[in-house]
């Protein structure tokens, strides 16, 4: 079945038309069921017919997610300047763009520098360099018989309408020909060009992505067709739109979900959309860090930065494999073949693969070992320290990374440096004893027993049967997953495989990435959950993500006045000035600001995570009396408590009592404490 097709299923609005979604449940007639679990963190249940349609939170459905100018990023910008002028592209050196989370892309990270200024000023002047030696190539008429003034008009004009990726208005063009003409009288023609080209790719409208939209009015704005073209050009090949994309675009013909989805599609199938999903790849498991990753070269003095390149390499033909096949992200967590080079190979300490090699030397081996991406050399190397295995770097991955669990920073005055090498203990033991403190159990007790499970990966990704001395222990659990005891990677790897929430967490880190952050906002936590229902749908395949982001109303509309929120979010607005919402509700959901139990105290929780089953929440308790105050919390609970961290508690019938530990229990007037919880629903 084509992905066009079944992803029409999964569309949440009653019509093409529909400005956000509305109506009751199964409004569009597909017949699916409503009852996924979700719960956005207002406190609604799902599943108890609460009007949720194709089981997404009732709340959800008339949200929509804000949006943000933002600049190319400089993936983007390159991969724009290639796609407009292939081999007259520039070499580009530019100023490192801000990473959040992993991600280069974040809409608020992606500022101009004074240094990145001047290097878009070099890399324009360079393009127009070359476009100029052979202008004949790039004038879409003669200047000679069509006259200079004319034929300066059409250049700006058919340049302007591929650089600003949509035809520019009549005063831009006014503008360029003004500019046009002043050189012109001093400099002549193809001078006068040189600079309206350096103008041109130096713009705002070349360098930000402005889907904005137009004001409808029921108050939704919707995204103009250009908008939407490049929308989909970026999020899935990570360029600008290409000629017959524009062309539906200039016939206005993308406010069609099916014509949407059919240009998608069409693009999932070329190379750069592999390009495309192994940059989302590499930025959500954070594989960039690889090459800078300090390890002793004494004990690994084979870690060259060529077996570096190779693990790399490795990495990204497993993931393009499956991707490219049509595969599906449990695929991708158990998948039992990689890529070596025979020096990889021989690295591993593993036999060449007998396969023919392809132009780089990679070579398809069937593994006989732990199978898929999280054991891959790349991740393990990555997620280490620079002499041994780190249970804690690698669990935070999984815990992070795959589960969406953020986890809090280590109590204020706690000690968290590395255990020291003991030969007398293994790696396991020392880190076990490390986090006995009291201080740092609840958040080890989250991250170790996951981290156990790499245990037979030593620091540079290598498999290794002992530890020194020490026979190797893999066992380990996941807590917060039920029945999710392991022993080993591959034992673990199939249990996140199957798990509801690490397809929501994968569905959510794919949402932000798409729409460039946007951490506080409460419409991508909804679109999110849209996104997550169509990749269970889809079977989980990895292109299902895309398709079911591009068929949502949420990726062509947005609600006036949400295009640049401000960051972090305060809240909503009465109206009254006082920049509060006098009426809003205050304190029955799991999440947001609640009353406190003891009017010494105040009490913030805010979900973390979730998945179909349960939720994952970060709680803040701060001291607001002039006094010192033990604390004691009651909060409602959704379900059953699966694991606590940073204090102890008890639970009621709906509800349960958190306390602190021997660390956190006493704050002074104005201080705060931290802890959190994860609790299960079915």
């Amino acid at each position: 079945m084509k992905v066009a097709a079944w992803i029409q299923t999964l569309l949440v609005c009653c019509t093409v038309a529909s400005v956000g979604c509305r109506g009751g449940s199964d409004a569009d007639g597909t017949g699916m069921d409503t009852d996924d679990g979700y719960d956005d963190g207002d406190g609604a249940d799902v599943g108890d017919d609460d009007g949720g349609e194709d089981g997404v939170d009732a709340a959800c459905i008339d949200r929509l997610p804000a949006r943000r100018v933002r600049r190319l990023s400089h993936a983007e910008y390159a991969a724009t300047l290639t796609s407009l002028f292939g081999a007259d592209a520039p070499g580009l050196a530019l100023a490192a763009d801000n990473v959040v989370e992993g991600y280069d892309n974040h809409a608020e990270a992606l500022t101009v520098s004074a240094l990145l200024a001047e290097q878009y000023r070099q890399a324009s002047e360079s393009v127009a360099e070359r476009l100029i030696a052979d202008l004949d190539a790039v004038l879409p008429c003669d200047p000679a018989n069509d006259g200079e003034a004319a034929c300066a008009e059409q250049f700006i004009r058919s340049f302007g309408r591929r650089v600003f990726r949509r035809p520019l208005a009549d005063a831009e063009v006014g503008r360029y020909t003004a500019l046009y003409a002043d050189i012109e009288a001093e400099d002549g023609f193809s001078e006068s060009l040189r600079w309206v080209i350096v103008g041109m790719l130096q713009s705002p409208n070349f360098l930000y992505r402005t889907e904005l939209g137009v004001a409808e009015d029921d108050g939704t704005v919707v995204l103009t067709s250009h908008e939407i073209a490049s929308a989909i050009s970026y999020l899935v090949v990570g360029t600008m739109p290409d000629e017959a994309l524009a062309a539906a675009a200039d016939d206005d013909t993308l406010g069609d979900v099916q014509e949407r989805l059919e240009h998608a599609e069409r693009l999932l199938g070329t190379e750069a959309a592999v390009t495309a999903q192994l940059r989302f790849t590499n930025a959500w498991l954070e594989v960039g860090l690889l090459e800078q990753v300090t390890r002793d070269a004494e004990l690994f003095p084979g870690f060259t930065p060529e077996i570096r390149d190779a693990m790399q390499g490795e990495l990204d033909r497993v993931v393009a494999s499956v991707f490219s096949s049509g595969g599906t992200f449990a695929e991708l967590l158990t998948l039992q073949e990689s890529y070596w080079t025979d020096e990889l190979a021989a690295f591993y300490g593993a036999a060449a693969g007998v396969e023919a090699a392809d132009d780089e030397g990679f070579r398809r081996v069937e593994l006989s070992g732990d199978p898929g991406l999280l054991v891959r050399g790349a991740l393990m190397a990555t997620h280490a320290l620079p002499r041994t295995p780190s249970p804690i770097h690698r669990g935070v991955m999984v815990r992070e990374r795959i589960l969406c669990n953020q986890l809090p920073p280590p109590p204020p005055g706690v000690a968290n440096g590395i255990p020291e090498i003991d030969p007398d203990s293994s790696n396991r033991e020392r880190y076990a004893i490390h986090s006995q403190d009291p201080a740092c159990g609840g958040c080890h007790q989250l991250i170790d027993p996951i981290g156990f499970g790499f245990e037979h990966y030593d620091a540079v990704g290598r498999w290794q049967d002992m530890d020194g001395v020490h026979e190797i222990d893999a066992t380990g659990t996941i807590n917060g997953l039920d029945d999710s005891a392991f022993d080993g990677a591959a034992e673990m790897a199939a249990l996140l495989a199957e798990s509801s929430e690490v397809t929501a967490c994968y569905a959510e880190q794919w949402t932000r990435y798409a729409l460039g952050g946007l951490d506080q906002d409460d419409g991508l936590a909804c679109l999110a959950q849209q996104v997550a229902v169509g990749f269970v749908e889809a079977d989980g395949r990895l292109d299902s993500v895309v398709m079911t982001l591009i068929a949502s109303p949420g990726f062509v509309e947005r609600i006036e006045g949400d295009a640049m929120p401000p960051s972090p979010d305060p809240g909503p607005d009465d109206g009254d000035g006082d920049g509060n919402d006098d009426d809003a509700d205050s304190g029955d959901g799991e999440t947001g600001a609640l009353p406190p139990g003891d009017s010494e105290v105040e009490v913030e929780v805010v979900q973390s995570s979730s998945w179909p089953t349960g939720s994952c929440n970060d709680v803040t308790v701060t001291n607001i009396s002039d006094a010192n105050v033990t604390w004691e919390v009651e909060l409602p609970i959704a379900g059953m408590i699966t694991t606590a961290w940073s204090s102890t508690y008890t639970e009621q019938d709906g509800s349960a009592t958190f306390v602190g530990e021997a660390f956190n229990a006493t704050l002074e007037p104005g201080w705060s404490a931290t802890f959190g919880y994860c609790a299960q629903t079915g």
